[in-house]
């Protein structure tokens, strides 16, 4: 006879399901509490809400177990997602926080950012609940950051309702101006600043702004801005004084709006890094970064450099990749644009070896269901629409700045030059659709299309295009996931496509494609073949050396439970390693990478723990998996490792499981430290001093390549070098 269950309400199920999966713990309270909370965090029961589970977690027993809580990363990262939320929570709860440590809440509040919605009723409840000295100075501290970060929203709101009445292009126009003054402020001070986060927030603000058909351009309206704002402000002559005096004027006024917006930005990271620090001092007139802490400037610096040399590596392998291919069939170059197409060129075979080795998508991947883009093609307009504007805008701009010209007086002179030879010099460009489909259809011969293709072209173009329209509040059908101006560089009004060539020039372009394909376009049905093909890429390279391994293995559920697929078991030497992989997309703040780490990396070192576990036993009995393994003993240890595609934590150890950068993986296995120096430094590639493996490879040796960092041994040199060879590479 089948007895039916009392119907229980979502939160109730929950309740009683991590009541029950605690219970079931035999470890210490710790730990038990962690196994649980790694459940909740990763979503289960995965049939309920996260205001179901929050509320059904908050209500167990478990909190009462213990006078306090271990202060533990997965603690506090499931504190600040219950915070985050701010769902009331019943008082049984919030009499288990009044208990906790104050470093403990503190952490847990900062790492929600609860402090910025000043209305919480859980933020009151801790600023009546906590008065001594140091609570109150964290909640000044933190009630400070918010008014002040409302203070500079007031003050760029005010600056930009000062430029109501420009239409969205000659806002742009505008703004592009400003930013070309700063641009090459920050070149001939030996900076490369990042401009991506202060252009998609003043433009993304202005077209939000604006009404539906503003953000369509035509001849008139483009005439209409080009005579009242341009020519005033580059090329101004007696008979238009009143229009450069209002030229000049608002000029000022973006000047003005432009500092409030980097304004804005700064405070704003200064928020998100005291958000994310592992520790803060209580002294927060005199808060300091620590070296401790991940996500300290020293840290981050760091990363920053690991990223740069990087890169640096592709950019030889892709010119390796070049001078073997037969891409000089596909393009007639100007003499005099050589050097440009050429590196653009490098730039496209750089791009494809990175994405299709570290994200498993193969150059020929189609990227529209019409089968007329595929991702080299991709890659190769946008590298090329980059290294035009640095050979026609940015090189002889700088040129003209260094021999004493202002900014504006270059910017006129390119302008002019343009014109004399029909072609669009101005600080930013525009074109018709079917215009620039045209010109760009040479950069896509084949066989099959001896002069081009235009549809290819087209396709690409729509690729790398954001529709300004997506921005505005009156546009009812807005796509969820926001478009970045840095990922989609190229703007579109109506049938016209806009650039700004200082932006274009200086974009990342390789992380712009895997966001695009893999945050814009996380929902792609290719997905899951390219993450395998992500792990067979690496497995063939652990295969080169020598390794046995096998991919996607997944053990018979035990008792334990079933633990999932292994995505990699290499074994050689008598040493066994298993491999997490975690492929994703590329972050810029320093929130989004505590979220990685703290979510898609915590879980990957749940999942190894797991399946350490339940291997170390297979494989001390399954005679089956040694011999697919090639062991001819019994291992008694199982080193575990995080793959990740991004560098940020490369080197730093999550429970106990080292995190390693699938790129650092590459170097080291291929052998290649020559390759992380400046183009033309010359070494010989099998030169002793090259070499990690001397002696010979062996699997003892690699892992303690990878474990002492040995990459990174001198990189702060291998950093100096490289961005001196790059300042060369504008003068």
């Amino acid at each position: 006879m089948n007895i039916k269950k009392p119907f229980m309400d979502g939160a109730q199920r929950c309740q009683t399901f991590y009541q029950e999966y605690f219970e079931r713990q035999t470890d210490p309270f710790p730990q038990a509490l962690e196994s649980t909370l790694h459940v909740f965090l990763n979503g289960v029961p995965a049939t309920t809400s996260i205001h179901d589970r929050i509320v059904g977690l908050t209500q167990t027993d478990i909190w009462n177990r213990s006078e306090s809580l271990p202060d533990t990363p997965v603690v506090r990262f499931a504190l600040s997602q219950i915070f985050r939320t701010d769902i009331s929570l019943c008082i049984q709860f919030k009499i288990v926080l009044q208990n906790q440590s104050p470093i403990l809440l503190r952490a847990a509040i900062r790492n929600s950012q609860l402090f910025r919605v000043s209305d919480s009723e859980l933020y009151l409840f801790f600023k009546t609940t906590f008065t001594d000295n140091e609570w109150t100075e964290f909640f000044k501290y933190c009630d400070g950051l918010v008014a002040k970060e409302i203070h500079e929203l007031k003050q760029l709101k005010a600056a930009e309702t000062r430029l109501k009445y420009l239409s969205p292009f000659a806002f742009t126009f505008y703004v592009s101006m400003v930013c070309w003054e700063l641009y090459f402020e920050s070149v001939l001070e030996g900076e490369s600043r990042d401009f991506s986060g202060l252009i998609d927030l003043i433009l993304a603000n202005k077209y939000s702004q604006s009404k539906l058909a503003e953000l369509t351009l035509n001849e008139q309206s483009i005439h209409q801005d080009f005579s009242y704002h341009f020519v005033p402000l580059l090329i101004p002559s007696r008979s238009i004084q009143q229009r450069i005096q209002q030229s000049h004027k608002t000029f000022s006024s973006v000047i003005q709006l432009v500092a409030s917006a980097q304004s804005l930005l700064n405070h704003q990271a200064k928020i998100d890094s005291f958000c994310v620090a592992t520790v803060v001092p209580v002294d927060f007139s005199n808060s300091q970064d620590t070296v401790s802490c991940n996500f300290s400037d020293v840290i981050w610096e760091r990363t920053g450099q690991k990223s740069r040399i990087l890169w640096n590596y592709w950019f030889h392998r892709g010119l390796d990749s070049l001078i073997t291919s037969s891409t000089n069939s596909i393009l007639a170059v100007k003499e005099d644009q050589q050097d440009a197409v050429w590196t653009a060129l490098t730039k496209t075979c750089r791009s494809m070896l990175q994405i299709e080795t570290l994200f498993g998508i193969s150059p020929e991947r189609e990227l529209t269901s019409t089968d007329e883009l595929n991702a080299e093609q991709c890659s190769r307009l946008i590298e090329l629409c980059s290294g035009f504007f640095t050979d026609q805008f940015v090189k002889p701009l700088l040129h003209s700045i260094q021999n004493g010209s202002t900014v504006h007086a270059a910017l006129a002179k390119v302008m002019v030059d343009g014109v004399l030879t029909n072609e669009n010099r101005c600080p930013i460009t525009w074109a018709g659709t079917t215009e620039k489909m045209i010109r760009m259809s040479d950069w896509f011969k084949t066989p099959e299309y001896p002069n081009g293709n235009p549809l290819t072209a087209k396709s690409a173009l729509e690729f790398w295009s954001c529709n300004a329209k997506d921005f505005s509040a009156q546009n009812t059908n807005q796509a969820t996931t926001k478009p970045r101006l840095h990922e989609k560089p190229i703007i579109r009004f109506g049938d016209y496509l806009v650039q700004l060539p200082f932006f274009c020039s200086e974009t990342d372009n390789f992380a712009a494609l895997v966001n695009n394909l893999r945050r814009y376009n996380r929902f792609r049905p290719e997905l899951k073949s390219e993450t395998s093909a992500a792990e067979n890429n690496l497995a063939e390279l652990l295969r080169g050396k020598g390794f046995s391994v096998l991919v996607g293995y997944e053990p018979e559920p035990s008792s334990d439970g079933c633990v999932g697929e292994v995505d990699l078991i290499c074994a050689r030497d008598g040493l066994v390693l298993i491999i997490e992989m975690k492929t994703t997309y590329v972050r810029g703040k320093r929130s989004e990478i505590w979220l990685h780490r703290n979510n898609t990396l915590r879980k990957a070192s749940w999942q190894l723990k797991r399946k350490q576990q339940v291997l170390l036993k297979l494989l001390q009995t399954n005679v089956e998996l040694q011999k697919q393994l090639d062991l001819s003993s019994t291992p008694t240890t199982i080193r575990s490792w995080i793959v990740d595609t991004s560098v940020e934590f490369d080197g730093e150890y999550i429970d106990d499981f080292l995190v390693v950068s699938r790129e650092v993986i590459e170097v080291v296995l291929r052998d290649e430290l020559h390759l992380l120096n400046p183009i033309d430094i010359d070494i010989d590639a099998n030169a002793d001093a090259t070499s990690f493996f001397k002696e010979g490879f062996t699997a003892n040796r690699f892992v303690e390549v990878i474990e002492k960092q040995l990459l990174w041994s001198d990189l702060a040199q291998r950093y100096k070098d490289i961005k001196s060879w790059s300042s060369n590479q504008l003068v």
